[in-house]
């Protein structure tokens, strides 16, 4: 049927519904258009075949809202104007969604939207401008796990790890001997700390500080140490109880002599109790010297807490042993072994020298606490 008019040409007209159907296959209607139902005030336009899609070839424009019930696919880019012109347009890049000015892809910037969106990240999101979240970013979920890498080589991961009231934030170094820098508001260093993936390193964990202020108690679970030698906290002396002979003698602590003469002043404090555990690291011996050369030996032994009990030395064994040579006034010993010396026990001490010698001695023995 050939309809020849100007203006409206056709008119289907129905007391409360009407629509145009369409059997391209026999008696079987696979499409319809206009007003379906009783009382209804939507046009559609409907493909009934199991398979069949509506296809709006060339420009189309689209003056109201368009709802879409299901799926919406788009082939191409998604502009948004103002008036006739694009101001942000979507783009669909390989596995990525692209926001971008129509200045070109590269430059992204992210509009702050009207209403609050929830954006769910299943994989990677790759940012390479700035990103501002004005509200609260989570990460991660409810379970720990790696949360973010810093720089491009990935050099630090920052992570969670343990859980309840241990749950910690780990900054973690994936490289070597990097340093990780504490800076004020006026970008000057406050702290830094020197990191080393081997733990067992002596320089590891190294914090460098030119001013730090500490108001409660700081709690080290191993030692403190400058360089490689533990921080010395414990430091006390004594004397021989004769000066010139060459037997073996007890050391007696803090004792006041004046010359060899002045043994009585001694009082006999030859037991050393300190409050908490600690390990001799070395003994350092003063000479009044004689002009001689000799070795000067000595050793230790435990007494109980009291220090009521006698110690018992070997006489003839004598594990420490510090050679004097002429003109020596001061030498250091450091034991290749720290002597153990728990809160719960006394310290006596027993020295000798292979010549009698008038060379008066002091001993100071030089500790740190654990």
């Amino acid at each position: 049927m050939t309809v020849t008019k100007n203006a409206q040409a056709l008119t289907l007209q129905g007391a409360d519904h009407v629509y145009l159907g369409f059997n391209p296959q026999g008696s079987v209607r696979k499409a319809y258009v206009g007003f379906p139902g009783v009382g209804s005030e939507t046009f559609t336009i409907s493909n009934e075949f199991a398979n069949g899609s509506v296809a709006i070839l060339d420009n189309t424009s689209v003056s109201g809202n368009l709802d879409v019930g299901g799926t919406l696919e788009v082939d191409g880019n998604i502009s948004l104007l103002d008036g006739s012109t694009t101001k942000v347009a979507l783009q669909g890049y390989s596995t990525q969604l692209r926001i971008a000015q129509p200045t070109g892809w590269d430059s992204v910037k992210v509009f702050k939207p009207f209403y609050t969106i929830d954006i769910d990240v299943s994989g990677n999101l790759d940012v390479a401008g700035t990103a501002t979240i004005d509200g609260l970013l989570t990460i991660g979920g409810n379970a720990n796990g790696d949360i973010m890498y810093l720089d491009a080589e990935r050099d630090w991961l920052m992570k969670t790890v343990y859980s309840g009231a241990s749950t910690s934030m780990v900054i973690q170094d994936r490289g070597g001997s990097k340093v990780w820098i504490y800076r004020d508001y006026n970008d000057v260093d406050v702290f830094a700390i020197n990191t080393n993936m081997d733990l067992t390193a002596a320089n590891r964990g190294t914090l460098t500080t030119s001013n730090a202020a500490v108001t409660g108690n700081i709690d080290v679970g191993g030692l403190y140490k400058v360089g490689s030698v533990p921080l010395l906290t414990v430091s006390f002396h004594g004397r021989p109880y004769a000066f010139n002979s060459g037997s073996n003698q007890n050391v007696y602590w803090m004792a006041g002599q004046t010359d060899e003469n002045d043994q009585s002043r001694a009082n006999a404090l030859y037991k050393y109790k300190y409050p908490t555990n600690f390990k001799v690291y070395s003994v350092t011996i003063l000479f009044d010297d004689d002009g001689g050369a000799y070795n000067c030996q000595f050793q230790f032994a435990l007494t109980n807490n009291t220090g009521s009990d006698t110690p018992t030395f070997n006489g003839s064994s004598w594990p420490y042993t510090l050679t004097k040579a002429t003109g020596d006034r001061c030498k250091t010993y450091i034991l290749s072994t720290p002597y153990d010396v728990p809160s719960t026990r006394s310290l006596a001490m027993l020295s000798h020298t292979t010549a009698s010698s008038t060379s008066e001695m002091v001993f100071l023995i030089h500790g740190y606490q654990y």
